[in-house]
């Protein structure tokens, strides 16, 4: 649900959590804040919530790490891509597999004995995708199988 953006840190990584496509809505209100400065998340922790004229939805976290700066505060219209919270994730940021890589290449990405203990999803995030299902259907489409038949291997 939640789009993010990654600096170029080599010990940790800064994270721009930004409000992804919500429909039609745009200048929606943020109606509650559930994290502070200094806070550790982790992914999938709802971290605030929005409402629009027909539903109140909680934007969970695109990555575990520490909240190092909020954008935004109770009240604040929000619309599609708004920087909403700057995270410190942990780990080594890597960039994504170039569109040329081979196999070969994304399965040693994949197996990389610091990303081999980590979900599908937090992978796509050190890769630098946005949402595991992507990083998953471009995978499949480029190399035949999904980054899950990997982990079985």
């Amino acid at each position: 649900m939640v789009a993010l953006r990654e600096g170029g840190a080599r010990m940790s990584r800064s994270i721009e959590v930004v409000l992804p496509d919500i429909g039609d809505y745009k200048d929606v209100p943020v109606v509650e804040i559930n994290v502070s400065v200094g806070d550790e998340v982790t992914i999938d922790m709802p971290l605030l919530s929005i409402e629009s004229d027909k539903a109140t939805m909680e934007v969970p976290s695109p990555a575990a790490g520490t909240v190092a700066k909020l954008m935004i505060d109770v009240g604040v219209r929000v619309s599609q891509g708004s920087v909403l919270m700057v995270l410190e994730g942990r780990g080594e940021s890597t960039a994504p597999p170039p569109a040329t890589a081979s196999a070969p290449q994304v399965e040693q990405q994949l197996t990389r004995p610091e990303l081999r203990s980590l979900s599908i999803t937090e992978v796509a995030y050190q890769l630098g995708f946005s949402s595991s299902s992507y990083f998953s259907t471009v995978f499949r489409r480029k190399f035949g199988h999904s980054p899950s038949d990997l982990r079985r291997r």
